[in-house]
């Protein structure tokens, strides 16, 4: 038996996946919303289209963390990440509705970890002028979740879950 060997050029693969993963990460820097989901209280929080779940979504958050890098003020930088603390309630906002358990536990996660990460940086960089807005906006959204908590039994984990976000909004809005 004779088998043909085929020998590809040895080119680095690693290198243009990571070009090519950069280059539609940063794509999704510039999807604006456009749909908004109104609140209890009338506060309004955008509808993101690429949630948990998507094939999209991964390189979505390589996109905003490429442009999280590319913020040098931090002012500038705060207020990015007001909004992408926005589009982590819109998240979980979206996982709860759609009733993507799976999802539930590390949308919440991202959630509170932006909303400490945003106290921090004001704390870190002695930001005065942005908090009173990230505060009303802190204890908005932890009304806007109430609905999204109340989507599950009280006390189990998906509601816990939910809780502690609404908690850590409460929280860091009381550092400010």
């Amino acid at each position: 038996i004779k088998v043909d060997v085929v020998v590809l050029p040895s080119v680095p693969v690693t290198p243009i996946i990571l070009i090519f993963l950069l280059f539609v990460g940063t794509l999704f820097m510039f999807f604006p919303n456009k749909t908004k989901a109104n609140g209890e209280n009338g506060s309004e929080i955008k509808t993101e289209k690429i949630n948990p779940g998507s094939f999209y979504y991964n390189f979505k958050r390589l996109g905003e963390k490429i442009r999280t890098i590319l913020y040098i003020l931090p002012e500038k930088k705060v207020s990015y990440k007001l909004r992408l603390l926005e589009k982590r309630v819109s998240e979980v906002n979206y996982v709860t509705e759609k009733k993507m358990y799976g999802h539930v536990e590390t949308s919440t996660g991202r959630l509170s970890f932006y909303a400490g990460d945003i106290v921090e940086n004001i704390e870190n960089s002695k930001i005065t002028t942005l908090k009173s807005e990230i505060k009303s906006n802190f204890e908005a959204y932890a009304v806007f979740l109430e609905k999204s908590r109340d989507r599950f039994p009280a006390n189990t984990s998906n509601w816990l879950l939910v809780q502690q976000d609404i908690d850590a909004l409460r929280i860091n809005a009381s550092k400010l």
